[in-house]
């Protein structure tokens, strides 16, 4: 596909960063499957990230135009968002939350949202194995407003060579 996009980082003395990036297909399918571009998706991001030894914050926000789904196939423009940020508790044990989110923008017809909290922790077992404890909670719709009941809990190991 003909594409369009670029990005930018802009790193401040005082250790925060601030990016930009966008993405916009000049051609494209215009009902595409799941590896092709669709004809006029446009992305636009900008975010934001703070880190040091004990903790890490960062957080996007996102435009989309003719880029998602919802569960009916149908394509929308749409706004979404990340928050998360960790802190280290103790030498190895570290706390963990994100915030997501995406709703539909410019004459959608329909209730279809996606927000998902996880609240969690990670541990390091050893230097090069992490384990994590990560349950997620949802307050996502379908299209026609009834409960996406996605929640999950994710018990994941990390190995690191």
């Amino acid at each position: 596909a003909d594409t369009l996009g670029g990005s930018t980082i802009f790193k401040r003395k005082d250790g925060i960063e601030l990016g930009g990036a966008f993405s916009i297909v000049r051609d494209g399918v215009d009902d595409p499957q799941s590896d092709q571009p669709k004809r006029g998706d446009r992305a636009f991001i900008v975010g934001a990230r703070s880190k040091d030894d004990l903790r890490y914050f960062g957080a996007t926000l996102a435009y989309t135009a003719d880029h998602y789904q919802d569960e009916l196939g149908t394509f929308f423009d749409g706004i979404g968002f990340e928050v998360y940020a960790d802190h280290l508790l103790r030498k190895k044990l570290r706390l963990r939350l994100t915030a997501d989110g995406l709703f539909p923008v410019g004459g959608y017809q329909g209730d279809y949202r996606l927000i998902y909290f996880v609240a969690g922790a990670s541990y390091d077992i050893l230097e090069q194995l992490r384990v994590f404890l990560l349950p997620r909670l949802t307050f996502s719709k379908n299209s026609d407003g009834t409960d996406r009941g996605d929640y999950a809990v994710a018990i994941l190991l990390l190995f690191n060579f």
